[in-house]
């Protein structure tokens, strides 16, 4: 499903394209997207991972992300406690499924923060390479994401030798992937001091910078992921490897404090912050300077949370510090900026569905679309397949559109096939920019222009000439065409040519009646447009 279903035009749905995949079906393309290569990650940027963790149907998280994802690091590999390699219950129909989707399995490996089982794995770091190489071959893997945590610099080396042994063993045909500690002090001892980041850039694909837990479950109240911090990160990550090397960790959660009080920072999935905010009192403000939100909760005794949040959020006062699309999409304008190779979440099935619209939004640079917009995912499919350009970043969804650009889109739609001039229109001049679109869409009988022999390019597109186009479109493709009748109050604005149009977009989803009015003759939108468009596709395309 491309948009949201026609519901949506009135109810405004929160999760338009959410779509849940059953693990016993390969996951469907979503959104028009087409399949990527299995290749290292190092070959396609940006891309987007996210490690899955916890009781989920991975399938089900990966369907709702609306194609956003390149790669998913399960957690399949640990450390046994004599220091050798177990393998948790590698799922090879998840695997196929997706392949299927042309997206990348990447297993994390992970000590679980446990130093001395991650000191007993490199101690045998040749073994425990070829352990993880055979494994990846024998389940059809894509790689090795190395997760190995709360070291200090007196593993430094090892580590290092560690992931030269592990890039040996996989080969080159294979993703290394290493997670390493954000550094904004520029720290060489304790953790981070554990990750010569020059060193890992010579073997990894890519290093993943876990820019979260600025404010973590022992210290003060903050966010756990400032700006700040994270831009910092970043910098100190560059001075030591190419950017192509390096993504921007993001973290699907927030932290809570009860009281306010140092100590007791409990993680909170920001899904569930916004299940406790739906329930229970609260203030909250932006910081600007962190980017990042900061909430006072008071929870009652009697306060209907769900279950799985009670034991989290007993009846207290507590201080929240956790993301939100603007948030989120500071971070990822932060990979943008700094040319990184892409970015990374922890961890999938934290954050609410409509998260991902932030993510798409973002990824097409469209500035003035938010993740809230329900035709969100419309707008980017149209900027992404290059029917409706932004300029500047800009979509300006609530601006119209002329009857040229309008064409052109169509014509691009089709491939952009060859056309020759043949001035058919008075006022569509050989080599304007929108002449190829003009002269197709007249060829194949879509664009039939006035009567005085022009067709007005630059004149704005209305909601009946809208239809109409589409409507002839459908016709020219050999759709089937289904209409109903109209039943509203401007019924005398129509005009005699856009009647059946007009029937046949409302019975299929593409325009709407609003207080019993479709406003004929009104400017169409740049969004509406991208709507009917896709709907087309959705509807009618079959």
């Amino acid at each position: 499903m491309l948009c949201p279903g026609a519901a949506g035009y009135a109810t405004m749905i929160r999760e338009v394209d959410v779509i849940r995949i059953k693990k016993t079906t390969a996951l469907l393309l979503v959104l028009l997207l087409s399949a990527l290569p299995l290749c290292p990650a190092s070959a396609r940027e940006p891309f987007t991972m996210s490690y899955l963790y916890g009781n989920y149907d991975y399938s089900a998280l990966v369907g709702r992300t609306g194609g956003m994802l390149d790669e998913v690091s399960p957690p399949w590999f640990e450390i046994a406690p004599d220091g050798t390699l177990r393998l948790n219950a590698p799922d090879g129909e998840f695997v196929e499924e997706m392949h299927a989707s042309g997206i990348r399995v990447v297993p994390f490996l992970s000590n679980h923060w446990d130093r001395a089982l991650g000191r007993k794995a490199l101690a045998d770091a040749e073994g425990f390479a070829a352990a993880l190489s055979e494994a990846v071959e024998k389940y059809s893997l894509d790689g090795v994401n190395v997760d190995i945590e709360n070291l200090t610099e007196m593993d430094r080396d090892d580590f290092t030798l560690f992931i030269a042994a592990l890039r040996r063993g996989l080969g080159g045909g294979k993703v290394l992937a290493v997670a390493a500690a954000a550094n904004p002090g520029g720290w060489e001892t304790g953790w981070q001091g554990s990750y010569d980041y020059a060193g890992l850039a010579g073997y990894a694909d890519y290093i993943l910078i876990m820019a979260y837990d600025e404010h973590y479950s022992g210290g003060e109240p903050g966010p756990v992921a400032g700006i700040g911090f994270v831009e910092r990160s970043v910098l100190y990550a560059l001075d030591r490897v190419p950017a192509e090397k390096l993504a921007l960790g993001i973290p699907f959660y927030g932290r809570c404090w009860k009281d306010g009080k140092a100590g007791d920072g409990r993680g909170a999935a920001l899904a569930d912050v916004e299940k406790l905010l739906g329930a229970c009192e609260y203030s909250e403000e932006y910081d600007g300077s962190e980017e990042s939100v900061r909430a006072e909760v008071t929870v009652k005794a009697g306060d209907r949370l769900p279950k799985a949040l009670e034991r989290t959020f007993p009846p207290g006062r507590y201080v929240l510090w956790y993301e939100n699309e603007r948030s989120i999409r500071a971070k990822l304008s932060l990979a943008k900026k700094y040319s990184l190779a892409g970015v990374g979440s922890w961890s999938l099935g934290q954050e609410p569905a409509e998260l991902w619209r932030y993510y798409r939004a973002e990824a097409d640079g469209l500035t003035d679309v938010r993740g809230a917009d329900w035709f969100c995912a419309c707008a980017c499919e149209a900027a992404e397949k290059g029917l409706m350009e932004p300029e500047n970043g800009l979509f300006s969804p609530r601006e119209g559109m002329t009857r040229g650009d309008f064409l052109l889109a169509l014509y691009r739609m089709e491939g952009s096939p060859e056309i020759t001039y043949s001035g058919k229109f008075s006022d569509v001049a050989e080599g304007e920019w929108y002449a190829p679109g003009v002269e197709w869409a007249a060829t194949v009988g879509i664009a039939a222009g006035y009567e005085d022999g022009s067709f007005g390019p630059n004149d704005p597109v209305t909601r009946e000439q809208l239809a109409a186009f589409l409507y002839r479109y459908a016709n020219w493709k050999g759709y089937a065409i289904t209409s109903g009748e109209l039943v509203i109050d401007d019924a005398d604005l129509i005009s005699p040519y856009a009647l059946d149009a007009l029937k046949w977009a409302v019975e299929n989803d593409m325009l709407w009646i609003d207080d019993d009015a479709l406003r004929p003759t009104e400017l169409a939108r740049r969004w509406e447009i991208a709507v009917a468009i896709f709907y087309l596709l959705e509807n009618v395309a079959k």
